[in-house]
C-alpha cells in the first residue's frame, strides 16, 4: 500500500463551491474548514479562480464545499468546468464529493478528475451523531465499487475519533477500503 500525502500550499488551493456555507453545520466541522478555502460558487467563478491561480503558478486544486442536506458536496454542476480546468491549463483536480448519490457517480467519469478525496465511516452510529444521517449499510461498499467501474481514483478518507473522540467504526472503514484498489 502507498500513502500519499498532500498538503495545500501556494501550489495547491483549496477551492469551495458553497463559500462558507454549509445545510449540515454537522458537529465534526459546524464549516469552520470552509473559512480557509477561496470561494467559487459557480462554474464561471471557479473559472476565472482557476485562470486567476494558474498565472500564480498553482499546479492543482482540491475543490471540496459544504455539503446538502444529503451529505454530498454539490460538484455535478461544475463538471465541465473542471474538465476545462484539467484540459486547457492542466491544473490537477482533487475533488470531494461527500456523500455522492450512487446514480450520480458515472457523472465524474471522463471530466478531467484525478482524485476523488471520498470520506468512508464506518459506523451507523457516528454518521448519525455527527452528521444527522442515515445511509444504507452497504453504501461505502457500493460507492467505492462504482466509482472504480468507471475508472475515477478515489483516495479514501478516514477521520479518526470521528464520534467525539470515540470509536466510529474506523477498523471496518479500513476493512472496506481494503476489499477494493
Amino acid at each position: 500500500m502507498r500513502i500519499t500525502v498532500f498538503w495545500p500550499s501556494k501550489n495547491f488551493i483549496q477551492v469551495s463551491v458553497t463559500g462558507e456555507s454549509c445545510d449540515l453545520m454537522c458537529s465534526h466541522c459546524q464549516g469552520r474548514f470552509l473559512k480557509h478555502m477561496a470561494a467559487a460558487e459557480s462554474p464561471e467563478e471557479l473559472w476565472d479562480l482557476a485562470l486567476e491561480e494558474k498565472a500564480k503558478g498553482v499546479r492543482g486544486m482540491l475543490i471540496s464545499g459544504g455539503s446538502d442536506r444529503t451529505g454530498a458536496v454539490p460538484v455535478l454542476s461544475y463538471l465541465d468546468i473542471i474538465k476545462n480546468i484539467k484540459d486547457e491549463l492542466n491544473i490537477s483536480i482533487n475533488l470531494h464529493t461527500g456523500l455522492i448519490a450512487l446514480k450520480d457517480i458515472p457523472k465524474l467519469a471522463g471530466k478531467g478528475i484525478d482524485t476523488v478525496s471520498f470520506d468512508i465511516v464506518g459506523s451507523p452510529e457516528a454518521l448519525r451523531n455527527v452528521y444527522g444521517l442515515e445511509v444504507e449499510p452497504d453504501y461505502y461498499e457500493r460507492a467505492l465499487s462504482e466509482f472504480e467501474r468507471h475508472g475515477l481514483r478515489v483516495v479514501p478518507h478516514i477521520t479518526v475519533g470521528l464520534d467525539r473522540g470515540n470509536d466510529s467504526g474506523e477498523e471496518h472503514a479500513l476493512e472496506i477500503i481494503a476489499r477494493h484498489e
